[in-house]
């Protein structure tokens, strides 16, 4: 399931599919998790509704990333299996 989860080219089973997806959310939620607990606790909020007006912007700026991040695993990817210059992969262009 977890095989060839760097490998970008690699053609997987659906399996396989599930399991690279869930190794690059576990990756993303490892990654900016603690930024996000680190930016609560520079800013120093203590009030419930303070917080809940800051996590307002930080999902923003989560799916602002996460929007960034698909956007480049998809483009790495249609390059890694040399599908980038055929038009029928590239339906949005």
């Amino acid at each position: 399931m977890f095989s060839h989860i760097t490998d970008l080219a690699y053609k997987r089973s659906v399996k396989e599919a599930v399991g690279f997806y869930i190794f690059y959310l576990v990756l993303y939620l490892l990654v900016f998790g603690p930024l996000v607990f680190f930016l609560l606790w520079a800013v120093n909020v203590t009030d419930i509704r303070d917080a809940i007006e800051f996590g307002g912007t930080i999902n923003a700026g989560f799916n602002f990333t996460s929007m960034i991040l698909v956007f480049m695993l998809s483009i790495i990817m249609l390059m890694k299996k040399k599908l980038f210059r055929d038009p029928n992969s590239m339906a949005f262009f």
